[in-house]
Parts: C-alpha cells; structure tokens; sequence
C-alpha cells in the first residue's frame, strides 16, 4: 500500500489549480477503455467542475507528496426516486498507482461522507466491459442491482 493523502474540501481555486494534473490522470487512465471516455481536454473539464460545484465535499483528491494520483466526485444528494442516496460519478487512479490501496482509501473516505450525511447508500455506475472495476468494486462490498444499455449499476448499503 502507497502512503497518500486525501485532501476533500479543496477551495474553487485549489480545485482550478489542480483541473491540468485531473484530466491527464483520467485521460491516462481510460486510455484502454474508449468507450466510456471523453477524449476532450474542455469536456473533461468541464464535467470535473460539475462534480465540485455539485458537492465540493464530495470531491476528494488523493495525493502521494505534492502529486495528485487520483480523484472522487460524489454527489451525497442525489436523488433516486424519493430517497436521497451518494452518487460516485467518477473514480480514477493514475495507472501507476492503481493495485496499490488507493481506490480503496477513496472508496472508504466517501463512505465515511456518505454517513455522515446520513445517507443509507451509495452508488455508482460502471461500464460492462471494464471487469477490473466491477472487480474492485464488488471486493470493497458493492454488489450489482442492474445493467442499462452499457453501463451495470452498483449499490452498497450503508449501516448508519
């Protein structure tokens, strides 16, 4: 396991600064995976200030020293019919530190989030075709509910 930090409540500022090292880590990251990628520098962007402005607590950025190696955007109030349930839209490890803990620390600090809002679950989406992800994702407890064209939807129930 790599020794890292996650810093979440990052001012609009520290989040601007940051925006260059983020899309390079997604963009190396999803560089097998094309189709479920932007390959837009500008759209990826934009969807990364999306997740801030949506829930600038649920946006966790993990670093190893001063580099950032990897990102959570969460959304905690999202709403799924009439529950109000945390929604991970996104979550990316830089290829050279994935297998080494850090997925896992995010995984576990928005969890953390999530209960503290008193949410009873948190959810996410992944694509079918990326079984390393629903791979790791069941192994910290989601489990599948269903799949919608590409995408397999994933919940884990939360013990408040």
């Amino acid at each position: 396991m790599v020794e890292v930090t996650i810093e979440k409540n990052l001012s609009y500022c520290q989040f601007k600064e940051l925006i260059p090292d983020l899309v390079s880590i997604y963009q190396r990251a999803y560089e097998n995976l094309p189709e479920y990628r932007d390959d837009s520098y500008c759209k990826i962007a934009a969807y990364f200030s999306w997740l801030w402005k949506g829930d600038p607590e649920g946006f966790l950025v993990v670093f190893e020293g001063n580099k950032p190696v990897g990102l959570l955007g969460m959304h905690t109030n999202w709403r799924e019919g009439k529950e109000y349930l945390a929604e991970i839209h996104e979550l990316v490890v830089d290829p050279q530190f994935q297998g080494r803990g850090v997925g896992k620390k995010l995984i576990e600090e928005a969890i953390q989030i999530a209960l503290s809002r008193g949410r009873k679950k948190i959810e996410l989406w992944v694509g079918e075709k990326n079984r390393k992800a629903q791979e790791f994702y069941l192994h910290n407890g989601f489990q599948e509910k269903e799949q919608r064209g590409i995408w397999i939807r994933m919940i884990e129930e939360l013990d408040l």
